[in-house]
């Protein structure tokens, strides 16, 4: 009776998906790594469900990450975003950790989940793609001056745009 018992709690374990471990950014040299253990189904109504997960965050970097906010959006089978949640990680050392629970509200149930930088330090600029951005000017009159406050990073001659932050 107890072997029966204990081998069908282990089966129940063996069912429960692993933690899901994420890795920023996906290319390039890892800078934080999001271990997200199974969302446990908190409630439901017409619909709507809530799941709430523990999250394991790990500084990978050589500095202290002050401050690094990403969205997490969650898709269905049909890979439609059916809903979204938050993390951030403050003040964290090199080589520290920390543990914090992740809240969701989704439509349905989600599948799979993508995480989206939203607010990082100056510093992981380098980490990021590059976006590209199209400014006219026009000035009154024709021809006059323009000065800006961004920093110059790089100046493509050939085709004269400049790259900026």
């Amino acid at each position: 009776m107890v072997a029966a018992v204990l081998l069908f709690a282990m089966s129940g374990l063996a069912k429960d998906p692993p933690a899901q471990v994420i890795t920023w950014p996906a290319n390039g040299q890892p800078l934080v790594r999001f271990t997200i253990a199974r969302f446990r189904e908190i409630s439901s109504f017409n619909g709507q469900k809530n799941f709430t997960a523990e999250v394991l965050a790990e500084n990978l970097w050589n500095k202290s990450i002050h401050l690094a906010a990403f969205h997490v959006y969650f898709y269905d089978k049909q890979k439609v975003r059916n809903g979204e949640g938050y993390m951030n990680v403050n003040d964290l050392p090199v080589n520290g950790k920390a543990k914090f629970d992740l809240s969701v509200s989704t439509r349905g149930t989600p599948e799979n989940l993508e995480l989206v930088p939203t607010n990082l330090p100056d510093e992981f600029a380098s980490f990021l793609p590059k976006k590209e951005i199209s400014v006219t000017v026009n000035s009154v009159p024709q021809g006059a001056a323009l000065k800006s406050r961004w920093k110059r990073r790089r100046n493509d001659s050939e085709n004269g745009e400049v790259y900026a932050r």
